[in-house]
């Protein structure tokens, strides 16, 4: 083998290594923001005025479904 080739290779052996990272890196952030999105937990909370007839919802099947909905009791 020749020297030119030699440090060919090396070079493509670099560039191999900086694109393995990147992805890696990337990899990490995304799993980071998925796993922070699937296990938030959220609090509704309603305030209402001097009307009481309202009625506020929220059905939470974990994993499943949530429905959240208002229903007017007056």
């Amino acid at each position: 083998m020749s020297r030119h080739t030699r440090a060919r290779m090396s070079a493509k052996k670099k560039i191999a290594a900086v694109v393995a990272v990147i992805l890696t890196i990337a990899l990490l952030v995304g799993g980071v923001f998925a796993y922070t999105d699937f296990s938030q937990d959220f609090i509704n909370r309603f305030r209402g005025g001097n009307d009481n007839d309202i009625l506020l919802h929220d059905d939470f099947e974990p994993g499943v479904n949530k429905d959240v909905y208002v229903e007017n009791t007056g």
